[in-house]
Formats: structure tokens, C-alpha cells, sequence
């Protein structure tokens, strides 16, 4: 059985890496890629994850991704479950 969510949730997972990647290598054209989180309603196991590859794979300086996931714990409904 194929359980959709962990394939989202890998998908997520490649394109943090692929985007750190290509700022890391200065590769405007793959530091344009898409990055979508999907509906914040996702395991906050995996989006904690996503957010510390993030933090951890990019430099401050790169606030592409670092101001998407902020912009959505911002949200105060989902700041709690961010912060836990």
C-alpha cells in the first residue's frame, strides 16, 4: 500500500535539498524551482522536518524558503503546533 503522505512528504524533502543545493552552487535557474509545502494540515512530524532541512541547509542570507515556512507558523492557528 502506498501511503501518499510520506511520498508528499519526500517530495518536500528533495526539493529543500535540490533548492539548497543550487544556492550553494549558484545555479539561478534550479534555485527558481518550485517549492510547495501543500496545505499546512500535513503530519507536523514531516513539516518540522522540512523546516529544520531548511534552516539547516541554507545560508541566512537565503530567505526564500526560510520566509515560507515563517510566513505560514506566523499564522496563529498553526503557531502552537509550529512551536511544538
Amino acid at each position: 500500500m502506498v501511503d501518499n503522505a510520506m511520498i508528499s512528504h519526500r517530495k518536500r524533502m528533495n526539493n529543500v535539498r535540490v533548492n539548497a543545493l543550487a544556492g550553494k552552487y549558484n545555479i539561478p535557474m534550479l534555485k527558481e524551482f518550485k517549492f510547495k509545502i501543500g496545505k499546512f494540515a500535513c503530519d507536523f512530524f514531516h513539516y518540522r522536518e522540512i523546516i529544520n532541512a531548511i534552516f539547516e541547509n541554507t545560508p541566512d542570507s537565503d530567505l526564500g524558503l526560510r520566509n515560507t515556512v515563517v510566513s505560514r507558523c506566523a499564522n496563529a492557528r498553526n503557531l502552537e503546533k509550529c512551536l511544538n
